[in-house]
């Protein structure tokens, strides 16, 4: 049903757009009395692609189709004082596009908009990975051909009503979200226990290409009010979301020379939210203003019964739920004010504090019997997770001289989490129970300054400091048969710089550089090897620098210039004995010129390219040239050409390169 619903609505869609503009062309001084008052623009513009090499990669990165592209717009003003008012856009190539309304009647303003578009996702078909992985990363193996999509369509309205001096405004909507078709989902993973070398933090270089196919729906409501009750500012929500997700992932696992068996996981169930909100604030004094606000959701989600999971190549084991269910309750409540004691300074400050509690069950059938160790029975699932958030704020805004202000920031978040699950088991062969029992905490601490001055002819420098600091400690009362855990802490440095301004009469320029340290301390007997050698315990550092110059020049009102480069690297190694190591170089160029060749005729010219160096290797372009003529005050037409690349390297199945040409006609009226 709702496959069918969104092909017709997209239908519609292209369909309408299609009749408000058919027949475009210039129109004589006779064609001109016969334009409806309330067309305000329409264009139609030929789209043609012509691409060589990897069609999925290219769509993924770019959904850019051969077809026509249409344009809409639409306002009428009636004698009563209401108005009417449509925005659309609509690609018969990509199959996409958006229509957005608007009415109007004296204190009552409604609006309507639905939108339709696609994702694609690389097939990841062809040849062996590198560093002599030995198996291809072909999904035609397991999947058979054609790229996957995922079609989104959404559709909402809201409206507003202005309903007095008691209630200043009342207003609600509506949203629904359709999301269906198929994905590809990327794995990493390890060949016999041992970590294959890896081209990126936690990675590998070879990847298990799966297939997930999903059908989520979603409805949701809103209604709410804002009123002055005690001179105080409320404002008041009442939220209901439901969803309907189903989904299914088939995934391949891959042994020491062969593929090994393929999993397929079915997730079916259903999700209700409520969420409400309440806000309000006032003036104490003329330089004192507090606010706060309370905030509760119930979210429940019911998984549907006998959902399978299947695994194995020609022997499968399964699983299917029997019963279950998950709750989750959050309040909330913030307080704060806003302190002006001078008018050179502002300090604002506000806490909230925020608690989960959570709770889910799950009961579900289990068959292993085609496996010499497997066996038949049920597995019941209890868990209870609960969890309080607290966290200061305050900030200050100095101005220390009519040129210079000086601003600060200090935050600081507690997060305390008590985890009880247990995993029993009811098979003929006793099995140990699972069992996690523990709580843990967390702090945040972030402080910050900067100082900017502001010289004359409009430049202005910045500079900054920040300062960030995470520690997580678990205090363990009760582990069985899982994974061990680790404490955490890491610290995190970045100053930054920026500049702008004049440079010459007609040349500004911009100019930010930052430079970002982090450590990171863990300590847990389950870290990889590759980043730690024994004991336990790991230590990771991290640095990251970027600088990126901007240039602009206009040296008339008939054409402009602009040009940045941007240069940085990250790097990331184990500083604990281990031979973890991932270095990346990043560069790109964006440039572009605009021209007014004449009083009718424009043309403009853009370039980006990035380039990625050491660990990551590969290069992008995208080139464009487009011009357009105006032939008489209403119409104009427009001319185009577009070139995107990518390359990874010389002999890979994802590199591609594409040229867009476009043909267009535009009206305004």
């Amino acid at each position: 049903m709702a496959n069918r619903s969104r092909t017709r609505a997209r239908a519609v869609l292209l369909f309408a757009l299609s009749l408000s503009v058919a027949g475009v062309s210039p129109a004589t001084a006779a064609d001109e009395a016969l334009t409806p008052g309330w067309l305000q623009v329409a264009g139609l513009d030929g789209k043609f692609v012509f691409r060589d090499g990897s069609r999925g990669k290219f769509l993924e990165d770019y959904n850019v189709q051969s077809g026509a592209d249409i344009t809409l717009g639409i306002d009428q003003e009636f004698s009563d004082g209401s108005a009417f008012g449509l925005r659309g856009f609509g690609q018969t190539g990509e199959k996409q596009g958006y229509l957005d309304g608007d009415y109007s009647t004296g204190p009552l303003t409604l609006n309507l908009g639905l939108q339709s578009w696609t994702e694609y996702y690389n097939e990841r078909t062809g040849r062996p990975r590198p560093n002599g992985f030995p198996f291809t990363n072909d999904g035609r193996t397991l999947y058979g051909n054609g790229i996957p999509s995922t079609d989104w369509f959404t559709v909402g309205g809201d409206f507003d009503v202005e309903a007095g001096s008691v209630f200043h405004d009342v207003y609600g909507g509506f949203y629904y979200r359709d999301v269906n078709g198929k994905q590809t989902t990327q794995k990493s993973g390890t060949v016999n226990g041992l970590q294959v070398p890896g081209s990126g933090p936690g990675s590998v270089d070879f990847g298990f290409p799966g297939r997930k196919k999903v059908d989520y729906d979603t409805y949701s409501a809103l209604a709410g009010t804002t009123t002055g009750l005690g001179n105080i500012n409320w404002q008041t929500n009442l939220n209901y979301q439901y969803q309907d997700n189903q989904s299914k992932l088939a995934e391949p696992i891959y042994g020491a020379s062969t593929l090994q068996e393929l999993d397929r996981y079915d997730d079916d169930g259903d999700v209700h939210l409520v969420r409400y909100d309440l806000s309000g604030g006032r003036h104490l004094a003329s330089d004192v203003y507090v606010f706060g606000s309370g905030f509760f959701s119930f979210e429940r989600n019911d998984p549907e019964p006998n959902v399978q999971v299947t695994t194995g190549a020609g022997t499968f084991r399964t699983r299917s739920t029997e019963s279950s269910k998950v709750t989750r309750f959050t309040p909330a409540l913030t307080f704060g004010s806003v302190y002006t004691p001078t008018g050179n300074l502002v300090v604002s400050a506000d806490t909230s504090v925020r608690g989960y509690i959570q709770k889910g069950d799950l009961d579900e059938f289990r068959d292993e019997s085609a496996f010499l160790t497997g066996d038949v029975g049920n597995t019941f699932n209890h868990v209870e997770r609960d969890s309080v958030v607290s966290t200061t704020r305050i900030t200050a805004d100095w101005k220390l001289a009519p040129r210079m202000t000086l601003k600060g920031e200090g935050r600081y978040q507690y997060r305390y989490e008590d985890v009880d699950s247990r995993q029993d088991t009811a098979f003929v062969a006793v099995e140990p129970s699972e069992v996690e029992k523990y709580d843990s905490d967390q702090h945040r601490l972030k402080l910050g300054t900067s100082l900017r001055y502001r010289m004359r002819q409009g430049r202005s420098v910045e500079g900054g400091y920040q300062f960030n600091y995470t520690d997580v400690s678990q205090n363990i009362d009760r582990l069985e048969n899982q994974f061990i855990l680790g404490d955490f802490d890491s610290m995190k440095h970045r100053a930054f710089l920026k500049a702008s301004g004049r440079l010459m009469k007609k040349l500004r320029g911009e100019l930010r550089a930052q430079y970002v340290y982090e450590e990171r301390d863990m300590d847990s007997p389950s870290i990889e090897p590759n980043i730690v050698t024994g004991g336990g315990k790991a230590k990771v550092d991290s640095h990251y620098w970027n600088v990126s110059p901007v240039l602009y020049y206009v040296p008339s009102a008939d054409w402009s210039v602009y040009g940045n480069y941007s240069i940085g690297q990250l790097k990331i190694e184990s500083d604990s004995g281990g031979t973890f190591k991932y270095e990346v170089l990043t560069q790109s160029l964006t440039g572009g010129v605009t021209y007014r060749v004449s009083q009718k005729w424009s043309a403009s010219t853009s370039y980006t390219g990035y380039l990625n160096d050491d660990d990551v290797q590969n290069i992008g372009h995208n080139a464009s040239l487009t011009s357009e003529y105006e032939i008489d005050e209403h119409w104009s037409v427009n001319g185009g050409y577009r070139y995107l690349g990518y390359n990874l390297d010389d002999t890979n199945v994802d590199d591609y390169d594409a040229h867009v040409v476009t043909l267009g006609v535009t009206g305004r009226f």
